[in-house]
């Protein structure tokens, strides 16, 4: 059996947590403008509508949209508070975490193609 850690697949950057960044102390109304406010207004009208009936498909079209714009930019904004953290450009913290995410597939795709 493969004895593999999360640091042999990604970049780990451990950062010990303080009182303020615990669950708990989390704020959503805090810098949580990820989408553009008519943006995000629909998407919790879109969730709201979900859960009181099916949504048509140009719903579920619109929501797929919402739902990866939003985890677009929030990918970018990690790798960017990533490379501040580390005091790197911007793209070369893009870089790298495309390498490791390049060397995770490939590891994946070697096990799936010999699973012993």
């Amino acid at each position: 059996m493969l004895d593999i850690g999360l640091d042999d697949l990604f970049a780990v950057d451990a950062v010990p947590l303080g009182a303020e960044d615990t669950i708990d102390s989390h704020d959503p109304a805090e810098g949580d403008d990820i989408l553009a406010p008519e943006q995000s207004r629909r998407l919790s009208e879109l969730f709201d509508l979900r859960d009181r009936r099916p949504l048509t498909e140009v719903e579920q079209v619109e929501l797929n949209a919402l739902v990866a714009a939003w985890g677009r930019a929030v990918n970018e904004r990690g790798i960017h508070e990533l490379a501040v953290r580390r005091g790197v450009p911007v793209e070369q913290m893009q870089a790298e975490v495309l390498a490791d995410v390049e060397r995770a597939l490939a590891w994946w795709q070697e096990a799936q193609a010999d699973p012993a």
